[in-house]
């Protein structure tokens, strides 16, 4: 028995396309009992708990622009919660299969969006090494430059092209045209 390791095939297709899926997690009634955790921590404010500090919590607020995305960012260090879905056996499988077992989860985040909301814009989400002009994030040797990283979008309800599905431009992942171009016509029209 693989365990819930991806198949040889899987890891193929996602060395190739930079991505895979959908592949099944969470039972919809698990999900749905995340979502709405997520929901009632953030009504509750966290309980205070947030690694943005209480100044930015304080200016997001201020600027009314404090919401679950926000409050929700890193809190697997505050909440078993969001710890125990980072750390899903399932999931690290599945991560272990493309990046070997030494696997550490840096960050969780909810992206929470409303039906009227505008989605992110384009980015490329594979390594920190995009664009010459930022710091990089080098991969060991043994592992290929573009699986340093990798991103598990996990959806907490039903999700379709009217409610801010995911979208993707496969192969884009060892492709940093996408990013370096995005991010010097946006350096170019703000700067």
């Amino acid at each position: 028995d693989q365990g819930d390791y991806l198949t040889q095939e899987q890891i193929a297709e996602y060395e190739q396309r930079g991505v895979i899926g959908p592949l099944p997690l969470l039972t919809p009634e698990e999900a749905t009992a995340l979502r709405d955790w997520v929901v009632s921590e953030h009504e509750a404010d966290w309980h205070g708990k947030s690694p943005l500090g209480a100044d930015a919590v304080a200016a997001l607020k201020h600027n009314d622009l404090w919401n679950i995305n926000h409050g929700a960012i890193w809190q697997e260090r505050n909440f078993d919660e969001m710890k125990d879905m980072a750390q899903h056996p399932v999931l690290a499988q599945r991560v272990a299969s493309l990046l070997g077992d030494e696997v550490v989860v840096w960050r969780t985040q909810i992206f929470f969006v409303d039906h009227h909301q505008q989605g992110t814009f384009w980015h490329s989400a594979t390594t920190f090494t995009e664009d010459g002009d930022l710091p990089a994030l080098t991969a060991p040797e043994e592992i290929p430059e573009p699986m340093i990283n990798v991103s598990c979008w996990i959806a907490l309800e039903d999700v379709d092209k009217d409610n801010a599905c995911l979208r993707l431009i496969p192969g884009t992942h060892s492709d940093v045209r996408l990013d370096t171009m995005i991010r010097r016509f946006s350096r170019d029209r703000v700067g």
